[in-house]
């Protein structure tokens, strides 16, 4: 199992924010020659078999999390159309203008399972939603130019983001 970047780590003291811990659950941590783990330890006993699959193996987790796709695309609202009662009614040529609310929208491609998604207008949070469909219910009270955000988050900690200006 691999535990994220020691946020709330039961001993951050002994780990970078940028160590990985590969757990070996349900089993405690000892080394492959049976002693248990102390600050500062090596192994005694490892050979160029062992040392390979073990470093094949972390290898492929390692690149699994850098190169791992998150992409959010805001799909409601549609940039440039006229929205009245949560109905997109036309094109627009310029802006993006909505009367009334509106069900604001993403979608979602990754290769990892969705932890959250964050809905912001203006930059501030106005709804986290952890269960598909993502969607936020907005009821815009301003008459002037807004942003409406959103972020993307996966369980391998990536992140993704997009955003739409309205009227």
């Amino acid at each position: 199992m691999l535990q994220r970047f020691f946020h709330g780590h039961k001993y951050p003291e002994r780990y970078c924010e940028h160590a990985i811990e590969f757990d070996r659950y349900p089993f405690p941590g000892y080394h492959r020659d049976g002693n248990n783990h102390t600050t500062g330890d090596s192994f005694n006993i490892i050979n160029d078999t062992l040392f390979r699959v073990d470093s094949e193996v972390i290898a492929e987790i390692v690149i699994r999390l850098i190169n791992s796709k998150l992409n959010v695309e805001v799909t409601r609202p549609i940039e440039k159309s006229f929205y009245l009662r949560n109905q997109r009614l036309f094109s627009l040529p310029r802006n993006t203008i909505i009367f009334g609310p509106i069900d604001v929208t993403v979608n979602i491609t990754a290769d990892a399972e969705i932890d959250e998604v964050d809905f912001y207008i203006d930059n501030k949070l106005k709804k986290t939603d952890t269960t598909e469909p993502y969607t936020f219910r907005w009821r815009p009270l301003k008459l002037f130019r807004q942003t409406i955000k959103v972020v993307a988050y996966d369980k391998n900690g990536n992140y993704a983001e997009d955003e739409i200006k309205v009227m």
